[in-house]
């Protein structure tokens, strides 16, 4: 067992190699030999956390506190997505803290057995709002369908996770009808997104498509960024009040998307393997009970659907829309997050 890691206070380089955000909040981490060194912007010591990779182990010094625990286990499993399993040696009061997130397999002993399978599922980290509960559950029903009152959409930055093999941030947050409607006009008016999306126009015409979205209570209009620049469009939806619904047997609380890149400089497999994984990350915490995630591309759209092969989603079926010939897939939440779905060693 390594030795245990001093508590004495440090001075911290002015460069981080890895940010870890908890909700408002971000730690920045530097690792030194075996050493993780971390630093909030409170006025709070740093603390010093100690790897060994020979034995996978992490072990805690004595001021570690649960926003630590967090940020350490981020970059130990962001940065080796290798590793499925971590030993963890630590205090009395973070082993309880680590059992009530779920994050350990069932064990009794010290150092505890941490599951990246659990830990990535946690929502203490990368979403922007806390959320304090799941949502309760509550029937309405319209022409339709039934399906579960879907919750008030949040606004601002909704979910952030630092990517380590681009040193950037990817972030999802809420379309601003305003900032970025010159923007996603352009995109939509690109050749390369109008061959797949069929939606070029005006200003105007843009400016009421967003509108009817953000007045749906089961879509929403996103904007994903690196290191704040907006480079994507996405359209998070609820499955079973959506359009898809009759084509497959929908669970109450699947997710669908609809997605483009529009800036260019951010295509290409480096950055997929970061935004794409994270989308999908990003709906299946929003909501505990999303067990599949949907879509419904273009059939002849044979890149995105076999980039989203590579991460696990299924073909389920070829179906006609009205408007297009569609092929259903589906990735299911016990796979992206028992076979680490999300690291970079699994995307195209």
């Amino acid at each position: 067992m390594p030795s245990k890691p001093s508590s004495t206070c440090i001075t911290v380089p002015i460069k981080p190699n890895f940010i870890s955000y908890s909700h408002s909040n971000s730690i920045q981490i530097i690792k030194e030999g075996p050493d993780l060194l971390l630093e909030s912007a409170s006025k709070i010591p740093p603390q010093i956390w100690r790897w060994d990779p020979s034995k996978r182990t992490l072990q805690a010094a004595d001021n570690t506190d649960t926003n630590g625990l967090f940020a350490a286990l981020d970059h130990t499993f962001s940065c080796h997505p290798e590793i499925k399993k971590i030993l963890l040696v630590t205090n009395h009061e973070l082993e309880q803290t680590i059992k009530r997130h779920g994050l350990s397999l069932p064990t009794t002993s010290n150092p505890l057995e941490i599951s990246s399978e659990q830990f990535w599922q946690s929502t203490t980290l990368w979403l922007n709002l806390s959320k304090p509960q799941t949502y309760p559950l509550r029937y309405i029903s319209n022409m339709s369908t039934r399906h579960p009152q879907r919750p008030a959409k949040e606004n601002g930055t909704l979910y952030r996770r630092f990517i380590p093999w681009l040193n950037k941030t990817f972030s999802i947050r809420t379309f601003d009808l305003y900032a970025d409607l010159k923007q996603f006009n352009n995109w939509m008016n690109n050749s390369r997104v109008a061959h797949f999306w069929e939606e070029q126009g005006t200003l105007q015409d843009h400016f009421s498509y967003i509108e009817n979205i953000i007045d749906s209570p089961h879509n929403q209009a996103l904007i994903g960024c690196f290191d704040e620049e907006p480079f994507a469009y996405f359209e998070a939806y609820w499955a079973k009040e959506d359009r898809i619904a009759p084509f497959y047997d929908v669970d109450d609380f699947d997710r669908g998307w609809h997605l483009l890149v529009g800036e260019s400089a951010y295509r290409g497999r480096q950055w997929f393997s970061a935004w794409f994984p994270s989308l999908q990350h990003y709906l299946f915490l929003d909501d505990a009970r999303t067990n599949h995630i949907v879509a419904e591309p273009r059939h002849d759209n044979q890149k995105l659907i076999g980039h989203a092969a590579t991460l696990g989603f299924d073909k389920v079926k070829e179906f006609d829309f009205p408007h297009k010939r569609a092929q259903l897939i589906r990735l299911s939440r016990e796979r992206f997050f028992s076979e680490n779905r999300i690291q970079p060693n699994h995307t195209p």
